[in-house]
């Protein structure tokens, strides 16, 4: 039975976000075929982790002080190992035989030589394409410019000082193995798609009357997609028909901001950061995700397919999907607008039901933790010290 240590500065409990639902998953498929995991989690918002159990995963909190570092001069951060984190990872060592070692997301490169130096093999999970998108940021201001080319700088030269260190790298699509592969050795790529724990996902309940767009609002490429929704496509028209929900973190934060500057916003609601908000998408007639910046793939599009709700997207926000035109993509403001109508008219409930249907058994095929995890026991398998 193999020993992990597994560490995320990102807590997977509350399931909320995509964040949470990726290490969620990631943990889950190292359990279920019988590691036992040792996770050291970053906590900073000090979620009581008691509540939250995962068969043969030992959870170890680990929390970063924020400090008072200018917020240019904090980015610095990700080239140095912090004393702490590295006291806890050599307890975690000399008290079990680690056999493999996974560093999940962001960039925490550094603790890369650590396992290297004592023949553990390092696997460097990726989650997006981080610099490249960093560097999609539309920063307005001299200092939030100069924050982010620094930002954009930093992470651009720990992946390709750091990654390549690693034995395998995980990437989650076709379009961010090529991005990696410009500092990565291909053969070190392997595409680990994120993936769901189906038995978390139960359609339930009638469709209602509502649209609804979920992710965590505090991402720029999230704020400026609702943005750009509610300034481009919704119009009187469509709130006469129905309305629009946004739920997940900062959902409300952001709504009262946009409401502030379009006063005449009319039927559109924030739900806020729900516990559970498989019901919020399984009952909702249509799934938005009028991104225009990301990389990766949307969690919040496998959620809508798992749930057989149909999925209504700009090419960006379907990226790294594999949908089999089972969602619809549209990058215009009045294609978007017109689609959402035609699927409120009701006169084609049969052909989008046939569409959430075909999206349903391709995220069984493609994106469900069954599958995924045999993907990922042949990496383990291959990585045998």
């Amino acid at each position: 039975m193999k020993n992990i240590l597994y560490l995320t500065e990102v807590s997977p409990f509350p399931t909320f976000g995509g964040k949470e639902i990726r290490r969620y998953s990631m943990l889950k498929a190292l359990s279920v075929f019988g590691c036992n995991v040792h996770a050291i989690i970053g906590n900073k918002n000090k979620i009581d982790l008691n509540p939250f159990k995962m068969e043969r995963v030992s959870f170890y909190e680990f929390t970063y002080k924020s400090g008072k570092l200018n917020a240019i001069f904090k980015y610095f951060k990700i080239f140095k190992k912090n004393r702490k984190l590295m006291r806890l990872i050599r307890e975690l060592t000399a008290a079990h035989r680690i056999d493999i070692a996974f560093l999940d997301c962001y960039f925490i490169g550094q603790y890369i030589s650590f396992f290297k130096k004592r023949n553990i093999p390092v696997i460097f999970g990726t989650e997006n394409s981080q610099s490249r998108l960093t560097r999609m940021r539309t920063d307005k201001g001299f200092i939030k410019k100069i924050e982010k080319y620094t930002n954009y700088l930093l992470q651009h030269v720990h992946e390709r000082l750091f990654f390549n260190r690693a034995d395998a790298v995980l990437v989650v699509s076709d379009n961010d193995l090529l991005f990696h592969k410009k500092f990565v050795s291909e053969n070190k790529l392997v595409i680990i798609p994120n993936f769901l724990d189906f038995s978390r996902y139960t359609p339930q309940g009638k469709k209602n009357n509502y649209i609804i767009m979920t992710g965590s609002f505090d991402a720029y490429q999230n704020k400026l997609g609702l943005t750009w929704f509610l300034e481009n496509v919704w119009d009187d028209d469509l709130s006469k028909l129905t309305k629009l929900i946004i739920a997940g973190y900062h959902s409300n934060e952001l709504l009262e901001k946009i409401k502030r500057k379009s006063s005449n916003l009319k039927n559109v609601y924030a739900a806020g950061e729900v516990e559970d908000i498989t019901p919020y998408i399984s009952q909702a007639r249509i799934a938005i995700v009028p991104l225009l910046h990301g990389s990766g793939s949307r969690i919040k599009i496998l959620e809508a397919m798992a749930l057989k709700t149909l999925v209504i997207s700009t090419s960006t926000g379907a990226e790294g999907i594999d949908h089999e035109n089972s969602i619809i993509i549209v990058d215009k403001a009045c294609d978007f607008k017109n689609e959402i109508l035609k699927v409120i008219a009701g006169s084609e409930n049969d052909y989008y039901k046939t569409r959430t249907e075909t999206a349903y058994q391709l995220a069984l095929k493609k994106y469900s933790l069954e599958v995924n995890r045999v993907k990922i026991e042949k990496i383990l398998n291959n990585m045998e010290r």
